[in-house]
């Protein structure tokens, strides 16, 4: 626990405090900051934290939900002890009085209006149910009941006001300069969101259709930038940036990821056919080794600035912890923006 602690605050430490382009004299380095030894040199806790930062911020911003959700858990308790005592009941008989003051036919019937049918039993795998099995009618009474606690846990709130004072971590800065990106929206933007991806990727795929919202609806507003990632270079990936050289990428980018299912060659090539691309430069970009090996070289680039997974999006250079969030990516995009 104390090396793990150790680990943190330096992290911290580190994602805190001003950066520095200039080597660290290691001479000024103290045996704290050794993590390791190899042919009797050191290897730094500092250059280790480096090549690994956005795992680190990934731990701690984790760290900080196990917390928050904790700190909800105990203002929830507190709260329901403290009404119940009030009227003289126990929390557990406080909150039954609840439910009898407000669960009928006809509030349980406005509620199971507004869900969808069948209804789904969230266990290990998910069964769903007719809303009006027996099963079901059980599911929409715990759920029932499930929304009619937060209602309360909410008023309450206005009552006892709390307030957590954790904050999160914040999130590294990653310097994506010398790699190549493919814009559009609006280019002169003081707001860039990057997606850092890999089009081949079975969670970049499914979140795409929520990338492409964002970018209908604040393209005017914010500069979106792509970046290819991946262990090898994929076929989309080459021949996107084939396209690319012919200022197609985005077209033969938007085409790919519309497709019910990974292209093979065959799609590839129709597709640039389709977009008028010149064939003849397409095909001889295509098998040129330079073309490879470029994508290959930013990979290389991107893990040296400390990405590991994708989709990986950051606004601004800053990463999101859940790049599945359309809350909390246009939360942040709105507070670049100054809204």
């Amino acid at each position: 626990m104390r090396i793990v602690a150790l680990c943190l605050i330096t992290f911290w430490v580190y994602l805190t405090s001003c950066t520095h382009e200039e080597p660290i004299d290691k001479t000024e380095m103290t045996s704290e900051n050794i993590a390791a030894m190899i042919d009797n040199k050191p290897v730094y806790l500092t250059d280790i934290d480096k090549s690994t930062k956005q795992e680190l911020f990934d731990e701690l911003y984790r760290i900080y939900i196990i917390r928050k959700t904790a700190i909800n858990e105990t203002f929830k308790e507190f709260m329901l002890i403290s009404e119940s005592k009030k009227s003289g009941k126990s929390k557990e008989e406080f909150i039954k009085y609840y439910y009898k003051q407000r669960i009928n036919d006809s509030s349980l019937n406005n509620f199971s209006n507004k869900l969808n049918n069948p209804v789904v039993e969230y266990k290990r795998t998910l069964k769903y149910f007719d809303i009006n099995s027996k099963k079901g009618k059980e599911l929409v009474l715990e759920g029932f009941k499930k929304y009619l606690l937060e209602k309360l846990i909410d008023s309450l709130k206005a009552v006892y006001k709390p307030k957590i004072l954790i904050e999160p971590p914040l999130p590294p800065e990653i310097n994506l300069n010398k790699i190549p990106t493919h814009y559009r929206g609006n280019l002169d933007s003081k707001v860039t969101f990057l997606e850092v991806t890999d089009m081949e990727c079975d969670k970049c795929r499914e979140f795409y259709p929520l990338y492409k919202k964002l970018y209908q609806k604040y393209h005017q507003k914010v500069r979106f930038g792509f970046i290819h990632f991946s262990s090898y270079v994929t076929l989309c990936a080459l021949s996107t940036e084939c396209a690319a050289k012919q200022n197609k990428f985005w077209e033969m980018h938007d085409d790919i990821m519309n497709l019910p299912k990974l292209p093979d060659t065959t799609d590839v090539f129709l597709i640039a056919k389709k977009l008028n691309i010149n064939m003849e430069l397409f095909n001889k970009n295509f098998y040129d080794s330079e073309t490879t090996n470029k994508i290959e070289y930013n990979f290389k680039l991107l893990k040296y600035c400390g990405l590991f997974g994708t989709p990986t999006i950051l606004i601004n250079g800053k990463p999101i912890f859940n790049s599945s969030s359309q809350v909390e990516i246009e939360n942040i995009i709105n507070k670049e923006l100054g809204k």
